[in-house]
């Protein structure tokens, strides 16, 4: 799997892998949710880990699935498709499934009632654009700019984040439906405009392929519209060519349709259909025609410029329609080899002539097995753009059947030939050919070569078999992690099966290696190959670490770190004792180690430190002190915190607030909040940036319509918005100690700002009389100032962009105009916002 993927949904496991990390200790008391997730999300990599994180949870996987759907909202969707693809997989079936079914059930009501309110929306916009078969691009605009159809999405807007739940529930319960009926209830139940009905065409496929093949003709058959979209969504689903009396209906009755999905279904022909392609040349739509000319062509295997040449000829549809039809007049009745044949020869160009990055493409759809295009695809080898070279060896490395074998040799033999940092990038479709002599060649470029030691930071690269990849995890680990420090090639190592094989190498030069920066990149890759199985070795290796000094960390430091995610109980005696070190990048490091074990005395030393420390505080020190206290974050060390910083005065308070606000966590706020109305106006600036930065994940970035509705700017955001669209530009401070507004120089002479809102809104704001307008924006607008010129440099109006973030007590205001910008924090008194402060914007 690859990296982003596993670290992405590295915290979403926490909650069931942090107490089996640790199964060997006498089990400490399991802390929240946000406290495991944050354990985990310190250094979780794939490699060792990863299979011992799907097996714990597949020995809960009740839990595990609770648990996904309660992080589900704040989980990325690269990690959502991995636990589907990764972790589901590996969890009992039938649990599984009745987890899904009852998920799916229970969000049926809300989901129909979403799309209901979302197809009156459409309907609504549809009508008022009098037009008959709007595109999809005019609705959304459409609906975007009525005050009726906004009112509708505002509606829809709180029913979006459980939708989304839904929605991925759906996906994989569509899998588990075992009934025909319930499929088909299903599929007619879904709105016709959402891509969700393919969902359960497949289904109904599954189930009896015949049964919805004939549902789907019926509904293209249909006199209503919507019957007809779903119907193209069935066909399209289950990539199937409707009979030729529903594709005749469906192409004499596209009013009402979404165009581009009833053209979907011409890509889905081939040779066997020009019938049904050639009288769609003179269909009165002019998307349809030309979606069958551009299938025509590729049916014809002409290159893509030859195709764009037809389409843009300026003959009527009738001669276009005379044209092919003569011209496949002769060919319909060649068999499959000898139209290849005859199309090969007039794809490739006559020599000299070479082809392009779009042919090249071309050839791996239309040619992969002819062996008539090799020299010309070896000849772009040599292309001065990489690209080119790239595209043309992965075309070689892909090509099947007679010409499988020649390929491979062009590839090899022009590798032979050339410098080995020429033939380097090349690397990876060497390991693809899946060729015992190309994946040896790969080896040997991946000695020297950094291009070539790149090939396992691909996505999903390939396998060089069990001894290739072996060996090249021991290259990237001797030649590239320890020799050099390469972090790339560190990286690469969780993507390599059996790269563990190279641990005890990793190991012994982790605690030799005297240059922090190599010790880096060991140590990274040792997270990335190791499972729980390295954690006694650590344990012994401890002692042989040297510790560093107060400006640079040893070997110690990083034994330690590593300790930390491979918890070892019987480590404990020998860490407590590290806590006495005379190296403060010891005490840290060993106090995070002792977090996983249950053991939080590490907090109290690290307070005394920072309390009685005299030298400079900030920098790497700082966030060193801070990180460790997350990773023992309980109520008692959060409380041995705050009464050390209410005891404190003066430079060492100042160094507890920032330890509190480098933490981000909203655990703290009833300790913070007084302090926004302290005399000190320093406790009260790094309170605000402690607030804000509890907060810095709520900044409303709404990605989708509905959520645009939903995320626009509620009214009484607007007050606070004029006191500091002021501030910025009539220099009206908005508390009387505020600082000048950062680089605001260039506002003084301008008329105004159009300010950008992270909705797909803007103000337009007008110094002369203070006015302040919300201007609504269609999906493709653009911003533009109030005279309805595009803002630029110079120009009478200031281009910014404002981003907020509320919660029940405090609001964030993000301004940016020109070159200057602040961070504001406002404070909740009754109905009102009042002003706290500004920052510089460090979330700390």
């Amino acid at each position: 799997m690859c990296r982003t993927r596993w670290l992405g949904f590295a915290c979403l496991l926490s909650v069931v892998l942090a107490p089996a990390a640790v199964a060997a200790a006498s089990a400490p008391p399991a802390p929240d949710d946000t406290a495991l997730c944050r354990q985990i999300a310190l250094g979780a990599s794939p490699g060792g880990r990863r299979a011992e994180a799907i097996a714990a949870l597949a020995r809960q996987p009740t839990a595990a699935l609770e648990a996904f759907k309660r992080h589900f909202a704040t989980t990325q969707q690269n990690a959502r498709f991995s636990f589907e693809k990764e972790v589901l997989p590996n969890l009992p079936p039938d649990e599984v499934k009745r987890f899904l079914l009852a998920e799916f059930r229970a969000g049926l009501p809300a989901h129909y009632k979403m799309m209901d309110l979302l197809q009156s929306a459409r309907l609504q916009a549809a009508a008022r654009i009098k037009k008959e078969g709007p595109s999809s691009w005019e609705l959304d605009r459409q609906i975007e700019r009525e005050a009726e159809t906004r009112e509708l999405l505002e509606a829809v807007a709180p029913l979006e984040e459980a939708n989304r739940w839904f929605d991925w529930v759906a996906r994989s319960a569509a899998e588990s439906i075992d009934s025909y009926d319930e499929a088909r209830d299903l599929f007619l139940r879904e709105a016709a405009f959402d891509h969700g009905v393919g969902k359960w065409a497949a289904a109904m496929a599954r189930l009896d392929r015949p049964r919805a093949v004939a549902e789907f003709s019926r509904l293209l058959k249909s006199a209503d519209a919507n019957d007809g979209q779903r119907g193209v969504g069935g066909f399209r689903s289950i990539r199937q060519v409707p009979d030729p009396e529903a594709w005749r209906h469906v192409f004499a009755h596209t009013d009402g349709m979404k165009l581009i999905d009833v053209c979907q279904l011409v890509y889905k022909t081939d040779r066997s259909h020009l019938d049904l392609i050639l009288p769609l040349l003179e269909h009165p739509e002019k998307e349809v025609r030309s979606a069958a000319e551009h299938q025509l062509g590729g049916l014809a295997c002409f290159s893509q410029k030859q195709i764009e040449e037809l389409r843009q000829s300026p003959r009527s549809p009738a001669e276009r329609a005379a044209w092919w039809k003569e011209w496949w007049k002769d060919r319909r009745g060649l068999s499959a080899e000898a139209f290849a044949e005859e199309r090969v020869k007039a794809f490739l160009p006559p020599p000299p002539g070479r082809l392009d990055d779009e042919d090249v493409r071309g050839i791996s759809r239309r040619f992969p097995d002819r062996p008539e295009v090799i020299p010309n695809l070896a000849a772009l080898l040599d292309s001065p753009q990489e690209v080119t070279r790239s595209n043309a060896a992965s075309t070689l490395a892909g090509m099947t059947g007679p010409a499988r074998g020649p390929a491979i040799e062009a590839l090899l033999a022009f590798c032979r030939t050339q410098p080995p940092a020429k033939a380097a990038p090349l690397c990876s479709a060497l390991a693809w050919t899946k060729d015992p002599r190309a994946a040896e060649m790969a080896l040997r470029l991946m000695e020297t070569e950094p291009a070539a030691a790149r090939l396992w930071n691909e996505p999903w690269p390939p396998s060089l078999g069990l001894e290739g990849d072996r060996r090249a995890a021991e290259i990237l680990a001797t030649n590239w992690v320890i020799a050099k420090g390469d972090q790339g090639a560190a990286a690469g190592l969780a993507q390599i099966e059996g790269a563990r094989v190279v641990l005890p190498r990793l190991l012994e030069a982790l605690v030799k290696e005297p240059d922090h920066n190599k010790r880096y990149a060991i140590r990274k890759a040792i997270e990335n190959v190791a499972d729980s199985r390295v954690a006694p070795e650590l344990t012994r290796l401890l002692p042989q670490a040297k510790g560093g000094t107060d400006d640079v960390e040893g070997p110690r430091s990083d034994v330690l770190q590593l300790m930390a995610l491979f918890p070892d109980p019987a480590a404990r005696p020998a860490l407590l004792e590290l806590l006495k070190s005379d190296d403060r990048w010891t005490r840290i490091h060993a106090t995070a180690a002792l977090g996983p074990l249950g053991d939080t005395s590490g907090a109290a030393v690290l307070i005394r430190d920072v309390t009685s420390a005299k030298e400079f505080f900030q920098g790497a020190y700082s966030y060193g002190v801070s990180q460790a206290l997350k990773a023992v974050a309980t109520p008692g060390t959060r409380r041995q915190l705050i009464d050390a910083c209410e005891k404190a005065t003066g430079e060492t308070r100042r160094r507890l607030l920032i330890l509190i606000a480098q933490q981000r966590d909203a655990a703290y706020l009833d300790f913070l909040d007084p302090l926004l109305r302290n005399a000190d106006k320093t406790a009260v600036r790094l309170a605000a940036a402690t607030i804000m930065a509890s907060m810095a994940g709520t900044v409303k970035k709404p990605s989708s319509r509905i959520a645009v509705a939903g995320g626009a700017v509620p009214d009484n955001l607007l007050p606070p918005i004029r006191s500091l669209l002021a501030y910025a530009f009539l220099g009206e401070k908005v508390q009387p100690d505020d600082d000048p507004f950062p680089n605001g120089g260039n506002l003084k002479d301008s008329q105004g700002g159009v300010i950008a809102l992270s909705t797909l809104q803007c103000l337009h704001y007008k110094k002369e009389d203070r006015s302040l307008t919300v201007v609504n924006l269609g999906p493709h607008d653009q911003p533009k100032a109030p005279d309805g010129s595009a803002p630029r440099p110079g120009g009478p109006y200031v281009s910014g962009r404002l981003e907020w973030a509320a919660s029940d007590r405090y609001l964030v205001l993000i301004l940016s105009l020109g070159s200057g910008g602040t961070h504001y924090l406002f404070r909740r008194d009754g109905g009102d916002w009042k002003p706290v402060c500004s920052t510089d914007g460090r979330m700390y």
